[in-house]
C-alpha cells in the first residue's frame, strides 16, 4: 500500500529504514543545496560516502523554497504521526548540530496555534502523538489569551494551543551553515546548473552542468521532494568535458 504523504492525513503504511544499497566510499552526486539537498549531503558524507553537492544559485539563495530568513517549526501535522516524528527527529538533530558548530539556528520561541472553533483537528490530532512523545501543548481559554497576548484581537476566537517545543530556524543561515559544515568535513560543491545526461533503463547516466563540467553515474537514484525540483542520488565520477 503507497505511503499518503498528503501532509495532516494519517500515514496509511508503516515506513521502514532502507539502506542505499550503495559501498561505502561510492561517489554520489546531490543536485540542489536546500534543506533536503544539503541535509542529504552532509549526512551521506558523515556515512562513508564521497559526495558532491551541485545548486546552479548556492545554498540559501533567494530563488530556492529553503531561503528567506526564517521558518516555523512545529509539530502540529493533524492526525500525520510520521510528520510528527519527522519533527521530533528534526529538532533533536538541529539542537546537535547548532552545537556541534557553536552557533544558534533554532530558536525556542513555542508556536501559537488560535482556534475558532471548539474542535480543530489540525491541532487536536496531534495531541495523543505530543503526549506520546512527552511535548504536550498548553490549552489556553480565550480569556487567558487576552490576558497573555493583550494585543491580539480576541473576539471571534475560542481558545488557543501553546506548543512550547516549537519556534523557528534562521533559514537562509542554516542552509550555509550546512553548506559550510558539508565542505568542511571533505564534501565537494559545485554551483552550477545542473540537467541530467543520458537516461538509460530509466538511470540517470550523467550530469551536465553549466560550468562546462560533467558528472559520469555509474548508477542512479533520482527522487522529487516538496520544496526541491529534483535530485538525483548517483555513484559518479567528476569529468571536465567541456560541453559545445
Amino acid at each position: 500500500m503507497p505511503i499518503n504523504i498528503n501532509t495532516f492525513a494519517p500515514a496509511t503504511a508503516a515506513l521502514f529504514n532502507e539502506k542505499i544499497g550503495l559501498p561505502k566510499k561510492s561517489r554520489i552526486a546531490v543536485v540542489g543545496a536546500g534543506a533536503f539537498g544539503g541535509w542529504a549531503s552532509l549526512y551521506l558524507l558523515r556515512s562513508g560516502f564521497d559526495v558532491t553537492l551541485v545548486d546552479a544559485w548556492g545554498p540559501g539563495n533567494s530563488r530556492s523554497t529553503s531561503g528567506d530568513e526564517t521558518r516555523v517549526i512545529r509539530s502540529t501535522y493533524g492526525a500525520n504521526e510520521f510528520y510528527f516524528d519527522l519533527n521530533v527527529r528534526a529538532l533533536e538533530l538541529w539542537k546537535e548540530n547548532q552545537q556541534r558548530w557553536n552557533r544558534q539556528l533554532f530558536f525556542n520561541a513555542g508556536v501559537l496555534w488560535f482556534c475558532y472553533q471548539e474542535k480543530s483537528p489540525l491541532v487536536d490530532d496531534s495531541i495523543p502523538f505530543s503526549k506520546k512523545h512527552k511535548m504536550e501543548y498548553e490549552y489556553l481559554s480565550r480569556d487567558e489569551v487576552k490576558k497573555k497576548y493583550p494585543a491580539i484581537n480576541c473576539n471571534d476566537l475560542h481558545h488557543a494551543w501553546f506548543d512550547p517545543h516549537g519556534g523557528y530556524l534562521k533559514a537562509r543561515e542554516s542552509c550555509l551553515a550546512v553548506n559550510k559544515a558539508f565542505i568542511s568535513e571533505g564534501g565537494k560543491f559545485i554551483q552550477a546548473y545542473a540537467k541530467p545526461d543520458k537516461i538509460s533503463s530509466e538511470k540517470i547516466e550523467g550530469l551536465l552542468l553549466s560550468s562546462g563540467e560533467r558528472l559520469v553515474c555509474c548508477r542512479c537514484l533520482s527522487f522529487r521532494l516538496r520544496g526541491m525540483a529534483w535530485s538525483a542520488f548517483s555513484r559518479c565520477a567528476r569529468q571536465k568535458n567541456y560541453l559545445h
